[in-house]
């Protein structure tokens, strides 16, 4: 869009430029039209120099200081009225032209975030990943798709694939989830989560409900310092109501764990309802401090019962595999109707790709204290990080 001449003899203005972009802005805010979160790029020529001026949200970059990748500085004028921050940089052309420009660019929030340190709205973290020992990782992938005919793998089941991906998507964190499928398991799978885990990887180890020393393995995963149990219904076949996981449920709330459980049915096993919504309010009104995480929104293809019996109620729920079945208005219904700090990010990759999985979080258009909690702060909060 043509935005009217500069003179030659002056550089724009900063109340000029802002001024502009305030009515593109108006338009598009009136229109309603985002899709994903907008950033703006503005040049302006002015004899020998080009002025150009990015406009990010403030949710996303107020406050984030100088851009390492370029050494830009963010302006102390911000657009506050729209709630975009303003990043200036000034470039030397050959030849003087004088028409200033407005360039529209719809980017999405990774392009802002990428290379960038920031405040908490710049972060993601996904509550809900896998990966393997690279020694086992082919092997137990190919069990795992053999087991659920038609589910695709984005990644190869390595922490390694892990981290490119969340380079790709920049995601900060992400949680993997284990699982022991035998008692004797835990061992191993401890060991392994003491070698892989970083600031950017949390795993959290599992227990088996049959484990003869249940007790005595939940306290050794409080004293390595892991923040976590995983638990699957199916793969550990038990039932989220009956009477032996309530020790598993005292001795993990004793220890102020945090207990992430597959909720749901789930896509490689007959539909036996394992750990349905009714299921899961029982274990919440018998251990109302039991610091559950329930995945796949509430309960997997499970959701009018989660819309019935637990949206609205202060239970931990995550998105994964969710949001590709859910009608978007459903899913945003579902987000916006759930208490403040209870809904977390999380894409079970490798069976979802996590920059898809972002941007159907996008597409929900969120208001952006929701999404900046959703993404990362109630992560954050949950694993004592923030």
């Amino acid at each position: 869009m043509i935005a009217g001449p500069l003179r030659a003899d002056a550089e724009p203005q900063a109340t000029d430029i802002d001024a502009q972009v305030r009515r593109i802005f108006k338009v598009l805010l009136m229109q309603n039209n985002f899709t994903i979160i907008p950033f703006f790029h503005l040049h302006s020529q002015c004899g020998d120099r080009l002025y150009k001026r990015e406009l990010i949200p403030a949710s996303v970059a107020c406050g984030y200081g100088e851009d390492a990748a370029s050494g830009r500085a963010a302006s102390s004028s911000l657009v506050s009225r729209e709630g975009f921050c303003r990043f200036d940089t000034v470039f030397r052309l050959p030849a003087p032209t004088f028409a200033p420009i407005i360039i529209p660019a719809i980017g999405s929030r990774r392009e802002a975030f990428r290379g960038r340190q920031g405040p908490m709205t710049n972060r993601i973290v996904d509550f809900h990943t896998h990966a393997f020992p690279d020694a086992l990782a082919v092997r137990a992938m190919k069990v795992l798709m053999d087991e659920a005919p038609g589910i695709r793998a984005y990644l190869d089941g390595t922490t390694g694939d892990l981290l490119r991906s969340m380079d790709r998507s920049s995601i900060e964190k992400s949680v993997i989830c284990c699982i022991a499928t035998k008692p004797e398991q835990f061992e191993s799978i401890l060991r392994w989560c003491t070698q892989i885990r970083s600031d950017r990887l949390i795993p959290f180890p599992s227990v088996h409900p049959a484990d003869p020393i249940l007790a005595d393995h939940i306290r050794s995963i409080t004293d390595e310092g892991f923040a976590g149990i995983k638990l699957h219904p199916y793969y550990q076949d038990f039932f989220a109501d009956e009477d032996r996981m309530q020790n598993l449920y005292a001795q993990t709330d004793s220890r102020n764990l945090l207990l992430v459980m597959h909720t749901g049915y789930d896509i490689a096993f007959p539909r036996i309802r394992r750990a349905d919504p009714q299921r899961i309010l029982w274990v919440k009104e018998h251990f109302p401090d039991l610091r559950l995480v329930t995945t796949h929104m509430g309960a997997w293809q499970q959701w009018d019962e989660v819309r019935e019996h637990l949206i609205g109620r202060q239970i931990h729920m995550e998105v994964s595999f969710a949001l590709d079945d859910l009608e978007p208005q459903t899913a945003r219904e579902m987000i916006l109707g759930h208490p403040d700090g209870y809904m977390l990010f999380g894409t079970d990759s490798p069976w979802k790709d996590q920059a898809q999985t972002l941007e159907m979080v996008e597409k929900l258009r969120l208001p952006p204290q929701t999404m900046t909690q959703m993404l990362a702060g109630n992560a954050l909060r949950l694993l004592g990080l923030s």
